[in-house]
């Protein structure tokens, strides 16, 4: 059971101020000023700058992200020192107070997120991402970077040609990940993004991408429609920092 998340205090802004400039062990991975959040230090009239990367807020994983737990232990122990405690209710008080500095919401799944650098594409309203520079077959054009379809064109689909109904793009960070299939072929997708796998019983069944591991199978359209398994011959993660 997760704790009573605590009020956002003044005393708790002072605390996150104060903590976040240690010298902990994701202390190292802090970038220059410039990338820091900026959140109000409790000071009548004053803010300071809050030596917390915003990939803090920006992570898929949300509290479980290991540098806001970190931040979040340096407070509990502070406030009540003693045996080891559950740090999780502190971690989401950090990430509620911090998150209104960003650009930020939930996705379906209740994970953190925030809009990706690249276009995505929004496929009968599920969120569906890709990166940009993906190339996808739309009817008529053969295969055309995603940042270049407009609503109404045509794309192939799974087994079929799929009308698209909004293509958005925005800035901000979000981790991505890289497929290689055994063919050469590649794709960058948003941890989040479904595909197309062969499930136990045989039959094509839908995943999201965080699942996938070398070796894994994908299903690709061949020529004439049919459809093939690709087996995954490498998957590297890149994570938003900055």
């Amino acid at each position: 059971m997760f704790g009573a998340r605590p009020a956002v205090t003044p005393t708790l802004q002072r605390q996150i101020t104060a903590r976040a400039g240690g010298t902990g062990p994701y202390a190292m991975t802090w970038g220059p000023p410039v990338k820091y959040i900026e959140i109000p230090s409790g000071e009548a009239g004053t803010r300071a700058t809050i030596k917390i990367m915003k990939k803090l807020v920006l992570s898929p994983w949300g509290h479980r992200n290991p540098e806001v737990v970190w931040l979040a232990r340096q407070i509990v122990e502070d406030v009540s020192p003693g045996p080891a405690k559950d740090y999780r209710a502190m971690a989401g008080a950090i990430l509620e107070f911090m998150k209104t500095e960003v650009s930020y919401r939930l996705d379906p799944s209740g994970l953190e997120y925030v809009p990706t650098p690249w276009y995505t594409l929004v496929v009968t309203g599920r969120e569906d991402c890709f990166t940009q520079g993906t190339l996808v077959l739309k009817k008529g054009d053969g295969l055309v970077k995603i940042e270049t379809l407009a609503e109404g064109d045509e794309i192939w689909g799974y087994d079929r040609w799929s009308k698209v109904t909004n293509v958005w793009g925005d800035k901000g960070l979000l981790n991505t990940f890289k497929f290689t299939l055994s063919n050469g072929a590649s794709m960058r997708l948003t941890p989040n993004h479904k595909v197309w796998v062969p499930g136990p019983d045989g039959e094509p069944t839908r995943v999201r991408a965080y699942t996938l591991e070398p070796g894994s199978f994908v299903y690709q359209p061949g020529c004439g429609g049919t459809l093939w398994a690709g087996k995954l011959a490498g998957v590297h993660r890149k994570f938003a920092s900055g």
